[in-house]
Formats: C-alpha cells, structure tokens, sequence
C-alpha cells in the first residue's frame, strides 16, 4: 500500500454507468467480455503484383474481419473504432500438429504449399486478442502478410520488408474505406462493413517485424507529399502498440509522433533479444514538441518469450530466461499466461486511447503513477518506463548529467554512462556499500520549480543481485528546507536485474514529497538508509503536470517474483554454420549467387539472416524453392570472398 493520502480524481466516462467512486474501486480487468456478440469471417482478394505495396512481387489482400454484433445478429448502427494487427516475420506453410512444425516458406512466392502441409495462419494468433476488443464495439482487421513478404528476400533499403509491410496495412485500409464508402464486404465476409468505420478512430498493434510495419504505415501516411491520404481519404491514427518489435531494419528511422505509442518487451525474447524495440522510445523521448500530446511508454515483461503472443507460433523461440522465473512452458503450443498479458496491454492500451467512449482507466495498466492491476501483477513483473507527453509544456527536464552539479557522501560513488540496452540514454550510476542516514546523494537544480497538482518522475534501474533495494527520496527548496521523505518501494519493487536490464519510471506526487503551494526546489536527496548495499542507474528526473483519470485506491503494487534459473530449451539460434552448396556468377558478371545448406533449419524470424564473411556481412537472401534448409544471398561481385564450394560459413541473425 502507497504510504501516502489519495486525492480521488473523478472519473467521466460516457462509457461508464456506475458512479465515479465505483469506477475508481473496480479492479481493472481488459479481459472481461463486453457486451457485443461477434461476427468474423476472413476476405482475401486474389493475389496480384501491386507496385504500391512491392513492385515486382506478388502480394495480396488476405484478413480476417471480427466485428461487433447486437441481440439482432446485426452489426450496431453506428460507426465504429478501428484496430488493425499485423503479425512478424514467419515461414508460411507447416506441416503436423501440437505443435504444427513451420519450416516451408513455399507459399510466399507461389501461393501453394507442399504436399502434407497446411498454410500457416499467421494473422489468427491475436483471435483472443480481437475478439475482446470486438465485444467492446471494435472492428478488428488482422492482417496476413504471407504472400511475396513473409519470409521473404528483402531489398535495398528495406532489408526486412518492413516498409512493404506499412504500404500492405495501407493498401487493407485503402480497401476498406471504399466499402465504408460504397458497400461490397458483404460477398466476401457475410456482413455489410458500409458506414460502420470510423476513420477517425485508428488503432495499431504489430508484433516483430509488424511493430516496425506498424510504424511504417504510420510514417508514410503523413509523409509529406504522400499519396495515400488521397487513395484512402482521410484518417487520424490514434494509437500504436508494439509487441517484441524490431528496429532499423529499413532505410528510415521510424518513431510514432503525435500518437499514443507502448512497447511490450519480452525479457525471455528469443528472437529479437536485443530488445530493439525500446529504441523508438529512447529517440522520441529525446525530443520537445508534439501536437497532439501523447504519452510514450514501454512494457516490460518478465518471463515472456517472443513466440507466444501468436498463438500459431507454437514453438518457444526462448533458450532461458537470465536468472528469472519463465511464464511459458516449452512443452506447451500456447502460453495461457502471456496471453493474459496481450490482453491486458494490447485490449487494455487501444480502449483506452481510440474510439469515442474511450476508457480512461485504463490509462493506469501503463502509467506508473497507479499500481498495477491485480489481475496482472499475479503473473508477473511489469516494469514500466513512462513520458505522459515529450511536450515540454507537460514534461519538464530538470538534469543533464553532463553538467547538474552533484554532492555525494560518505562512500556513495556516481558516474556518467549508457545502459547496455539503451545507449541512447544518459545514467548516473550509483553505488554504496554501507547503510546510513549519512550515506546520500544530492542532485542540484539550477531552475526548477513544481506545485502541488503535478509529480515528480524518474527512471531507474536496480543493478543488484538480489531484489528490493529501497532508499528515502525527498525534495529541498531553494533556501535549503528539507520537505517530507518518501520510501522507494511504496512506488516501486526494482527486481532483480536480469543482466542488462531497462530503466523504469517511478512517480511521486509532489504533495506526497511536502509540496503544498508552487515551490522553488533546489535539489533532490536520495538517502541510502535501508538497503546495506546496492547499485542503481538514475535516469531523466522531470516534473510532468498532474496524472488525471488514473486509479490511485491503494491496490497491491508490484512485487518481486520468483528470480530462480529455469532454462528452457531453446529452438532458435543466434548464429548457424551452413555449408555452401555453390557459387554462381551472374551473367552481367556484377553479383555472385551463393547458395549455402544447413541441417538446422534456417527458421523464419523477426532478425534477419546474414551471411557474415570475415569483416564483411550480406543480408540480402532468398530461399526461392521453400525449404527452410537452404538460403540464397546475392553478393556483389566486386567484394573479395573466401568462400570455396563446399566449404563453411556463418550465418548469423542481427
């Protein structure tokens, strides 16, 4: 329980029957149903070469619609909020059951699969996702991605298909504001989708290569000088959330201004374990204006793998968990808990900042201000590192480690440096190794101010082997009055690092700290008197005016988990060796083609395959016949390569 007293903000919602007080006692819960049956049924227009989504290529228009339904069976009269989901980078055709074993990517150039083998149904691993959200009045449109990109050869400047797969979203969009417009859905999907889109109600998710998809679409839509506004009309995106994205897989630098953007991270992530996607909130958290103002945050999970947010990707891509307890079982197709966690976080995140009745409360699952919700930090570890606007109008910096003055004593020690997962973030690394009244750190402001309706925020992160380091924290104004201490761990448990670790955000409210008029403050003191030792990396501290609409009724905070190994066997690796099968000259005499066999199968990932040659690395492939066992890299001519015919080389997936 937060050691401090609650203003209870009022809640309106048009959503919401209750009273305000009952809306602030219930406990969050995204998963219960709405009140909406559901319709759903796939629409997939013939294949065709569209130049605007990958000249040269066959793709096509392959989804599956869930709408809301009324006691009628009819879709309600009215227009609708919009979410569309696009999965990541996978093979297209499988083969067996429980688990279906995908290893054929046949159908991404030909539109057929092998004999024995069924097409992989990417785009039906979020049905429990979109089915809640159909049943709180959403049109959901999941997108396949499989013909001419999934698993497919990048190209130039789009090495992982990731801005063909934004120009695919597009292209679906294109397709449904015309049967907004004029009818026609009904012959393909059983329901008349006339009228029922809101256009101004835009809500994304993109998982893996799809979160950098999703970003893509969002970026070439208002692109300046582009075209799609012209070819699907109007539209305002409202929100985007990304599940294990990949970053930098393109020739653009691709971030989501002036919407609301989360990242859910899977500290197990197999695949994209770098953990690239918390790149895009580092770089917008960088920047000072935005309009409109919207929040940023990510969503750190403990014990989640890569795969299991899809529940057709029945293989754990995890090797282990580094030090902390899995919430999947290698053994299983599915993992019943991570998908309590996409539901909280991806239902929970799109309700609460697209349609007309969004609800506010659900603001809390991902603002830090408010405990987690009961329901979910049952499962886990959430972290969460949060920015309720870069508008320096809302958020207000106070420090640049590299020149607010600081006074550390008595065997507390501090340097400058970068995470290891996020280098574009600036820390000040602390360490002590006694308890103390006398052991503290003092950061120095040059010109801050804050008043009692706003909080004071900043970012952590625990470097320690064993969870529930605590400290005092506390203000002191300008004229050196020392105003009241607060506890670390009534707002935040740091758990165990898992090695390299995210910062997370933590937010006080500044009546909490003694503040009860606007005041001058002159530093803030963070007093090492309960832990005996400890380490932690202090990020941006700032003042963000007040967190309105947020549950603050004392709910449980997280708690640290279980942190013991539990090593899973993994089916995924970094690197391979593959044997080269051949090298071909091409007859313009400017490429070689080097086509390179592996026992273990080549899986098809969010991270792309590169042929890595001494110092030099190619990442351009292919693997034209389907199999999972063979690649083709085109390699220019004028490199020097020693590769001999059958002889080993590295591949690796960066």
């Amino acid at each position: 329980m937060r050691r401090q007293t609650w203003i209870l903000r009022l809640i309106v919602m048009t959503s919401f029957a209750c009273s305000s007080l009952a809306a602030i006692a219930q406990d969050i819960n995204p998963e219960v149903q709405g009140p909406y049956g559901i319709k759903e049924n796939d629409y997939k227009l013939p294949s065709a070469e569209y130049a605007d989504i990958l000249p040269g290529r066959q793709t096509e228009l392959w989804a599956r619609v869930y709408a809301p339904t009324v006691a009628s069976g009819n879709l309600p009269e009215t227009k609708m909020p919009l979410a569309l989901f696009l999965h990541g980078n996978h093979m297209t055709c499988g083969t067996g059951t429980n688990p279906r074993i995908d290893n054929n990517a046949q159908y991404t150039m030909n539109g057929t699969c092998p004999n024995g083998y069924v097409v992989t149904p990417n785009h039906r691993g979020y049905d429990y996702i979109a089915r809640n959200l159909a049943t709180w009045g959403y049109v959901v449109v999941s997108i396949s991605a499989n013909r001419g990109i999934n698993a497919g050869s990048g190209v130039s400047g789009d090495q992982g298909l990731n801005l063909a797969r934004g120009r695919l979203v597009l292209k679906h969009l294109e397709q449904l504001s015309s049967w907004n417009k004029n009818g026609g859905s009904a012959n393909l999907i059983g329901f008349d989708l006339k009228d029922k889109l809101d256009f101004e109600e835009i809500g994304l998710m993109g998982h893996s290569r799809g979160g950098e998809g999703m970003r893509a679409a969002n970026h070439i839509y208002y692109a300046p000088g582009s075209n799609w506004p012209e070819k699907i009309g109007p539209m305002t995106i409202k929100a985007l959330i990304e599940i294990g994205p990949v970053d930098g897989q393109t020739q653009l630098t691709l971030n989501a201004p002036n919407l609301a953007w989360s990242v859910l991270l899977p500290l197990c992530d197999g695949d994209v374990s770098s953990l690239e996607g918390v790149k895009p909130f580092d770089r917008m958290y960088k920047t000072t204006t935005e309009t409109p103002m919207k929040p940023k945050s990510t969503f750190i999970v403990w014990g989640a793998n890569h795969n299991y947010f899809n529940t057709e990707w029945q293989r754990s891509d995890a090797g282990g968990c580094d030090d902390h307890q899995p919430i999947f079982d290698s053994n299983r197709i599915d993992s019943p808990q991570q998908q309590k966690v996409g539901i909280y976080a991806v239902s929970g995140f799109l309700r609460a900042h697209t349609g007309k009745s969004a609800n506010a409360t659900f603001l809390s699952i991902f603002d830090p201000f408010s405990p987690l919700p009961a329901g979910l930090a049952s499962v886990t570890n959430i972290g969460r590192d949060y920015v309720k606007s870069n508008d320096q109008s809302t958020t207000r910096k106070l420090v640049n480690w590299q020149s607010n003055p600081i006074r550390n004593e008595n065997g507390v020690t501090t340097d400058i440096r970068s995470p290891q997962l996020q280098q574009d973030r600036k820390v000040l690394n602390i360490q002590w190794n006694t308890r103390s009244e006398n052991n503290f750190l003092e950061v120095m402001f040059t010109d801050a101010s804050i008043t009692v309706n706003e909080t004071l925020d900043f970012s952590l992160l625990g470097r320690n082997e064993q969870p529930g380091t605590d400290f005092k924290i506390n203000l002191r104004t300008r004229d050196g009055q020392e105003l009241a201490p607060v506890q670390l761990k009534d707002y935040l448990t740091l758990a165990k690092s898992t090695g390299r670790g995210l910062l997370q955000t933590i937010r006080i409210p500044a009546e909490s700290l003694g503040i009860t008029a606007a005041t001058d403050i002159g530093s803030l003191v963070l007093r090492f008197n309960e832990s005996q030792a400890g380490t932690v990396m202090l990020g941006e501290i700032r003042v963000t005016k007040g967190s309105e609409n947020l549950i603050v009724d004392g709910r449980t905070p997280m708690v640290a988990m279980n942190t013991s190994v539990n090593s899973q066997g993994s089916t995924y690796q970094a690197t391979v060796r593959a044997a080269v099968e051949s090298i071909v000259i091409s007859e313009d005499g400017l490429e070689s083609i080097v086509t390179v066999f592996a026992k273990d199968a080549f899986n098809a990932r969010a991270k792309i395959p590169t042929l890595v040659v001494g110092d030099k690395a190619f990442n351009i492939s292919s693997n034209p016949d389907g199999s999972a066992n063979r690649l083709v890299f085109s390699i220019p001519a004028t490199n020097e390569l020693s590769i001999k015919e059958q002889g080993d080389v590295q591949i690796e997936y960066r």
